[in-house]
């Protein structure tokens, strides 16, 4: 069966790779948002093109919930160009293909949607090559000398590199760029206000409704914040004896409650069976695209999702769901950003100041 494959290449040397990871967008790697945006899309296989074999297993066990996600390594000494590479790869690996798309790591305001139209545009269109995708700008996000956003109204940038279609009848004769579009698209200089766009694009597609399902982390949330150790490692957690109860008592009104932390911690995993909390997801680095999955798996929207937490790593999700609230003692960047800041602390009976305004709201909303 022919398929549609994307291909995100994260070939790049150490400098450059370790600010492809390092630095964060609304709490998140760059080349996060698009392979999230890539899982999520009519893409039938992804494949990241990695140069480190300890980034390669790194990302395999954080994408392992995503099947249709593979990693490949390339030596940066061997590495050509993204087309050679791709095109050599195609044929080694006997990839039965109608359409493949080379997308740029870096094309964080790019949706699966975007993905879809030019899949879309291969297929209906029966033509070899995309040449442009109708929505796309080529204007990067620039500043006027009033220091206010050009283009933002519109603002979206061309994010895949090019795109072809395989014929049959004919072979694929050359890779045809859909834009001038450059590796350095999102730099220092336009990304404070890509990130703030970002925030208000996900903003506003939330929408209140009955909440069904508790997201919370764990750190800052279930406890201070703080984690005590010795000399073989973790120690212990302060855990809310009240927050506990608060969860038993949400429950009985048919509210699911989700643990989602970047950790993966023994003494988390002890807890949360104390708890009896069922779905409970330790080790979780790209919380998006996580909850995404979950979302879609549960067949429930993000409408019906409340979530808690207190540091940059959640602000994505906290941004996206139906309701979002933080601790008291959440960092500034959350509480100003979730739609209630709760008057208690984290691990001082915040979860249980939580739990009762849900019962309260699904009671008198629903």
């Amino acid at each position: 069966m022919c398929q549609n494959i994307g291909f995100i290449s994260l070939v790049f040397s150490e400098k450059q790779l370790d600010d492809l990871v390092t630095r964060k967008l609304v709490g998140r790697p760059l080349f996060s948002w698009t392979l999230g945006t890539a899982i999520f899309s009519k893409l039938d296989q992804i494949v990241v093109l990695v140069s480190n074999d300890s980034f390669k297993i790194t990302l395999e066990k954080e994408y392992h919930w995503a099947s249709n996600v593979s990693f490949i390594n390339i030596q940066t000494n061997q590495f050509i160009s993204n087309e050679v590479n791709i095109s050599a790869i195609l044929d080694e690996y006997n990839f039965n293909y109608q359409n493949v798309i080379c997308i740029n790591p870096f094309g964080v305001i790019i949706e699966s949607i975007d993905i879809n139209n030019c899949i879309d545009t291969l297929t209906k269109n029966e033509c070899k090559d995309v040449y442009s995708i109708q929505g796309f700008t080529n204007q990067e996000c620039t500043l006027n000398n009033q220091f206010t956003p050009k283009h933002i109204d519109n603002f979206k940038i061309i994010n895949i590199f090019y795109a072809f279609s395989n014929d049959i009848s004919r072979n694929v004769t050359g890779f045809v760029p859909l834009s001038d579009n450059k590796i350095d698209t999102i730099n220092y200089d336009n990304f404070t206000i890509i990130e703030l766009k970002l925030i208000e694009k996900l903003k506003k597609q939330k929408h209140c409704a009955k909440i069904s399902h508790l997201v919370l982390d764990v750190d800052g949330v279930f406890t201070d914040g703080c984690v005590y150790y010795d000399a073989h490692g973790e120690l212990a957690k302060k855990f809310d004896m009240r927050d506990g109860m608060g969860l038993e008592i949400v429950r009985q009104f048919d509210v699911e409650i989700v643990v989602m932390t970047s950790e993966n911690s023994a003494l988390v995993a002890k807890r949360m069976e104390k708890l009896q909390i069922k779905h409970v997801f330790l080790g979780v680095k790209d919380k998006f695209s996580f909850l995404n999955r979950f979302v879609i798996d549960q067949q429930i929207c993000f409408s019906n999702v409340a979530y808690m937490g207190d540091d940059v790593n959640d602000l994505a999700n906290l941004c996206r769901v139906g309701w979002s609230f933080s601790p008291q003692n959440a960092t500034d960047v959350v509480k100003n950003n979730v739609d209630i800041v709760l008057k208690n602390d984290s691990g001082n009976g915040a979860i249980r100041e939580l739990t009762s305004f849900i019962i309260k709201y699904n009671q008198r909303i629903f």
